[in-house]
Order: C-alpha cells, then sequence, then structure tokens
C-alpha cells in the first residue's frame, strides 16, 4: 500500500475480503487493519470505489456460559 494514493485511479472499484474460519479475530483485525491504513494514507472508504469486509467459513455455536 506504499504510495497507493498518488496512483489510486477514481474510476477503479478495489474490493479486500478478509476470510478465516471463525471471522472472530484473525480476519475482523485485518479489515479494521486495512481500514486504518486506508485512512492514514486519506483514501477514504466513502467514495464507495474501495470495500473493505471480512467473513468466516464456518458457524461456531454460542459458548455455554
Amino acid at each position: 500500500m506504499r504510495g497507493c494514493s498518488q496512483h489510486l485511479r477514481r474510476d477503479v472499484v478495489m474490493q479486500i475480503m478478509y476470510v478465516c474460519t471463525g471471522n472472530q479475530c484473525r480476519s475482523v483485525m485485518a479489515e479494521y487493519y486495512t481500514r486504518a491504513k486506508l485512512a492514514d494514507r486519506g483514501i477514504g472508504l466513502q467514495s464507495g470505489n474501495i470495500t473493505v469486509r471480512s467473513a468466516g467459513t464456518l458457524h461456531y455455536p454460542p459458548h455455554p456460559r
């Protein structure tokens, strides 16, 4: 992502999806890290050209308490 703010074309749509097993830790952390790094570089997600999401491949039942 180094220097990408100067090279990002306005007409390009970029979709980033992070996937892990449960979507409880790794992929969520990667999503928010990417969002923060984009914001640090002045690249806003409000334009709709960039979408950052996370997902899991399995559904875990809630832990009994």
